[in-house]
């Protein structure tokens, strides 16, 4: 008779390796989601500076071509074909049929056609493949990751104002599609930091707050009714969430009805 002896494990045991299961990735996962990242970054900002039409259009389309050659390969190996959801499976695949179908038929093999849909971050190619992010490893450090992309778009967008303050102060139509491209491209992503306040640092969540702010008050300067409209929804909501999770109410309530005053002064008086 073979005897053996049993084995003691905690069940704090299980839950550090779970925990950890969760948030580790391979070596080589952990550097192709930083490369991943670093292309993005480039490639989104390279479109950001050509919209500015302050740089010559080919430096800006050189730089996006870094961003592809950076942030393709390493997505082709984060993506891993395995949905747990029967139902998203079934959602994904006819969706994946869907792009198939949409991308085929909108190829036309022409220089300005393919340059556009490679360079164009708005309506080009890359837009279409945004869903299958969802099929990268969905580990705790994949979303921090995401939250400090998120954080550098937002002093990007800090960076940028500064540096074109001149165009941004100044108001005409060409101003207006200005600032909508900083906005929608850069700062309304802090917008889900706000949303998301509890799981973030307070530096993070005042300098969400701060860069959303900014957007807001460009908008209502350059008479931007969709973008006031966006930031005021997101910035309600964020209010309103926060609201019901604070001990300070009565000071929390106070405070929105003076910048709430004061935001009506300004606009008043523009």
């Amino acid at each position: 008779m073979i005897y053996s002896k049993p084995i003691n494990i905690k069940e704090s045991d299980f839950a550090n390796f779970h925990l950890s299961n969760n948030i580790d990735l391979s070596v080589y996962q952990t550097r192709a989601l930083n490369i991943f990242w670093a292309g993005f970054l480039i490639y989104i900002l390279g479109y950001v500076l050509g919209t500015t039409e302050s740089v010559n259009p080919k430096i800006c389309q050189l730089i996006q071509s870094i961003g592809i050659v950076l942030f393709l390969p390493p997505s082709f190996y984060l993506v891993k074909a395995k949905i747990e959801n029967n139902y998203l499976k079934i959602l994904f695949i006819i969706y994946s049929i869907y792009i198939l179908t949409v991308v085929f038929r909108g190829i036309t093999f022409r220089y300005d056609s393919l340059k556009y849909l490679l360079f164009n971050a708005d309506y080009g190619l890359f837009l279409y493949f945004v869903p299958y992010i969802l099929l990268f490893p969905k580990k705790l450090l994949f979303y921090k990751k995401l939250f400090d992309v998120i954080i550098i778009f937002g002093v990007c967008f800090i960076l940028f104002d500064i540096v074109f303050i001149k165009k941004l102060l100044y108001q005409s139509s060409d101003t207006q599609d200005f600032i909508e491209y900083f906005s929608k491209i850069l700062s309304i992503t802090c917008g889900f930091l706000l949303l998301t306040y509890k799981y973030h640092s307070k530096k993070r969540v005042i300098f969400s707050a701060a860069v959303m702010m900014i957007s807001l008050l460009i908008s209502v300067y350059q008479a931007r009714r969709g973008l006031t409209f966006i930031f005021s929804s997101i910035l309600a909501f964020s209010f309103l969430i926060f609201l019901f999770n604070t001990k300070w109410k009565i000071l929390v309530v106070y405070l929105f009805i003076l910048a709430t005053t004061l935001g009506f002064f300004y606009a008043g008086n523009m």
